[in-house]
């Protein structure tokens, strides 16, 4: 079984469509449509980033196709515990320069 996890940035562009990155965001999740086996990966915190723009913004739209997104059979949304959270901010904090483009 395949999997591939998305942060949110990844489903922003895959879902509005965002240049300059839509086209590799299609690219990487369509790659793994014809196997039924696939499954997309992502957390909650992800959905989060995702919709406070358009809730803010009052852009229903756009906030449909994020919750449709959220609703794909093949996706797996997980939760972030505390513990993962407070690793993340110690990597980041420490090696997030060497990451940076």
């Amino acid at each position: 079984m395949s999997r591939v996890y998305l942060d949110a940035s990844a489903i922003i562009y895959f879902v509005e469509a965002q240049s300059p990155f839509h086209a590799a965001a299609v690219q990487s999740i369509g790659r793994f449509r014809g196997d039924p086996e696939s499954r997309l990966v992502t957390s909650r915190l992800s959905r989060l980033e995702c919709r406070v723009k358009p809730v803010r913004d009052s852009n229903n739209e756009l906030l449909a196709k994020y919750d449709a997104f959220f609703k794909r059979r093949r996706l797996i949304v997980g939760d972030v515990t505390a513990a993962v959270i407070e690793r993340a901010t110690d990597l980041r904090a420490r090696l997030g320069e060497r990451f940076q483009a």
